[in-house]
């Protein structure tokens, strides 16, 4: 039997071990797979226990896996107003802005930036930018300061940015300023253009994030914690216990054991495409919680070789 990875599982994994590869014999079984069907699976496929919303994306995979169907998109909202979460990156997108400008708020977020130089500015206008890009509105372009990157895959630039050449010396400073922290108890060393990269709003770890950036960016390169992003010190996130209690409950429901009461009214009487669904996505959870030897590498943002090779990678 092959190795051949199915773009579904492009969020858990990089190549099939022998029960999604068993999954993937239960999905070939199916007789048909109408679209609603497939528009769940796509949901799992789009899952990340990082994200700041992850229980409520799991409860509402859950019930669609019960319909049969669903009218959700991960990281889309129909409602007119901003959640909570928008509302705070905006107003950190205002201050940061401020503080280029020369006027600073006195928030502790912008406390460790220091003095004003044409370098830091330039390093928070990235930051700012990479808000932006992923807020409703306004938008900002973001221009991938080490990353080239594409659908769940990446390469690391080997040279400055097209759209940053008149600063480039700004570009390699930034690329070559390492944050010393650590990758599940083990050290490391962090490109702060890296971290910009991989500052993603949505983490439930954002304003941490953020702060160990900013304050690397004031020189401050001890952070009192790791850097966390997508599977980057995942341990690290809160409710383990609530998503490993789920996907508890998925394998019973699958396994045709006892379930949570709560979890067998959402899900309905066990079928063959409510059991591939829900092995689907109990396999998709146990994976982010604890991602396998292959993708804990890929996350570990190492960086590219110039600059690990690099003299004073400190900056």
């Amino acid at each position: 039997m092959g190795t051949a990875l199915r773009p579904c599982w492009r969020n858990c994994a990089v190549k099939a071990d022998d029960e999604i590869l068993a999954i993937d014999q239960t999905e070939d079984q199916l007789p048909s797979i109408d679209p609603g069907v497939r528009r769940v699976r796509q949901l799992i496929t789009g899952l990340e226990i990082c994200h700041h919303k992850a229980e409520r994306w799991i409860d509402n995979i859950i019930l669609a896996i019960g319909a049969g169907d669903t009218s959700k998109g991960l990281g889309t909202s129909a409602d007119s107003e901003p959640h909570v979460s928008e509302v705070r990156w905006e107003e950190i997108c205002t201050l940061l802005s401020c503080w280029c400008d020369g006027r600073d708020s006195g928030d502790q977020l912008t406390a460790n930036l220091g003095e004003r130089t044409p370098l830091k500015i330039w390093q928070v206008q990235r930051v700012v930018d990479k808000i932006r890009s992923l807020i409703r509105q306004p938008q900002s372009e973001y221009t991938w300061l080490m990353l080239d990157v594409g659908d769940y895959d990446f390469r690391y630039r080997e040279s400055c940015p097209d759209q940053f050449q008149d600063q480039s010396e700004y570009w390699r400073q930034t690329a070559r300023t390492r944050i010393h922290d650590t990758i599940d108890g083990v050290d490391s060393k962090l490109s702060l253009a890296l971290a910009i990269d991989m500052l993603w709003p949505c983490h439930r770890r954002f304003e941490t994030n953020l702060q160990i950036v900013l304050d690397a960016i004031g020189g401050r390169l001890d952070p009192a914690v790791p850097f966390a992003a997508c599977g980057r010190n995942i341990g690290m996130l809160e409710n383990q216990d609530h998503f490993i209690q789920v996907s508890d409950g998925l394998r019973s429901y699958c396994e045709n054991r006892q379930v949570p009461a709560d979890l067998q009214t959402k899900l309905g009487d066990r079928t063959p495409v409510r059991h591939w669904l829900a092995a689907s996505l109990d396999k998709t959870i146990r994976l982010q919680v604890d991602p396998p030897p292959e993708m804990r590498r890929l996350s570990a943002m190492d960086g590219p070789d110039w600059i690990r090779e690099s003299q004073n990678l400190d900056g």
